[in-house]
């Protein structure tokens, strides 16, 4: 129907309505079908066609004032499609609700800035990736499950790759609510498959850590086991190598081992004072940015050894001294004995010459 220039009457002959124009020298404008009753469009022989032409105009419904508009009917299931593939809702909120008017899905906006919000609510939710080529939503045992939330299973994410992103200024939570949940981050791809943290540092039971691997608050009961831990000590990672001079053990001798209680939990331990440590082996000692002294307990080890050295140094030249005397005392005794053995064949010689000399006495006439 196209007004052009004139104007639309609207006539009823049995049982047909018909519009014409009533009169060629109107203005053109706005033509506008009013009734205080009930207006019905109705074909029982084919579609109804509202803005099936070529011309590209909006087609409003209840623009003014507060209006219900109702499509459908508890028989039927209402197909909203549209050329392309997008859908707006301009400066309001489009609602789904079930028979006892829950909320099923629901999206809210305002024209006036760029938030929205949707809403879903359902006992499983199921998103899928897409590459189903089936015509309806595909199985909850379809391959192309990528997400499925249920109260009794939880949430489980299985897909190529999955991202959590979490916003400039803030960051993500991922936590297990029930005291007796458990968060698993595995990597279930093989020996090449890896749970990485790429940047910043990681915390247990830290909200700020400062190290890459920062395992408790200050002086709490936190601690760790494992089966080895290894530290990188490659020589081509070194550079002005240097041996550690002697005086360890010295060193060792001038420090306090200590028990003590934690102030934070009142449990009993052992080790050093960090600032009577930092005075002998200074490079054990490390200050945090908050002041606090820590101890690098396993490289105390480094100088341990090269106290052993000392002492085994120490020892073995003690043993050398020892050999040496006992050495020169052996060589004395010999030197006395060989003396004594030269005494003994003088005496013998000359307990022979006397036995001679008396025997020449007693033959003389």
């Amino acid at each position: 129907m196209n007004a052009g220039s004139g104007n639309f009457v609207t006539t009823v002959t049995n049982g047909h309505i018909a519009m014409v124009v009533s009169h060629s020298t109107a203005a053109s404008g706005t033509y506008s079908l009013d009734t205080t009753g009930t207006i019905a469009l109705e074909s029982s022989g084919g579609e109804i066609l509202i803005g099936d032409d070529s011309v590209n105009q909006a087609i409003k419904v209840g623009t003014q004032g507060s209006r219900t508009v109702t499509v459908g009917n508890t028989a039927a299931t209402v197909s909203v499609k549209a050329h392309t593939i997008d859908a707006t809702f301009a400066a309001g909120e489009f609602a789904v609700q079930d028979a006892d008017l829950y909320e099923m899905v629901e999206v809210a906006g305002s024209d006036t800035d760029n938030n929205a919000i949707v809403s879903l609510r359902a006992d499983t939710f199921l998103l899928f990736d897409g590459t189903t080529s089936a015509a309806e939503m595909p199985s909850a045992s379809d391959s192309s499950l990528v997400m499925k939330v249920t109260a009794a299973g939880g949430t489980v994410l299985t897909d190529s790759s999955v991202a959590i992103t979490g916003s400039e200024t803030g960051g993500v939570s991922i936590a297990a609510s029930h005291s007796t949940g458990n968060i698993d981050l595995a990597a279930s791809g093989g020996a090449s498959s890896n749970v990485l943290v790429s940047q910043g540092n990681l915390g247990i039971n830290q909200g700020t850590p400062t190290y890459a691997l920062h395992i408790g608050s200050t002086g709490d009961d936190s601690g760790a086991v494992a089966n080895s831990w290894n530290t990188f000590s490659d020589a081509r990672l070194k550079t002005n190598i240097s041996s550690i001079g002697a005086g360890m053990l010295e060193g060792l001798l001038r420090l306090r081992p200590v028990t003590f209680d934690w102030l934070n939990t009142s449990r009993h331990d052992l080790g050093f004072i960090a600032q009577e440590l930092q005075q002998t082996f200074p490079l054990l000692v490390h200050e945090a940015s908050d002041g606090l002294l820590s101890v690098d307990y396993p490289r105390l080890n480094v100088y341990i050894a090269r106290a052993l050295q000392e002492e085994v140094a120490a020892r073995q030249n003690i043993a050398r001294a020892l050999q040496e005397e006992v050495a020169a005392r052996r060589e004395a005794e010999l030197s006395v004995r060989r003396e004594l053995d030269d005494l003994r064949s003088e005496l013998a010689s000359l307990r022979i010459l006397g036995e001679n000399a008396a025997m020449r006495g007693s033959q003389a006439p």
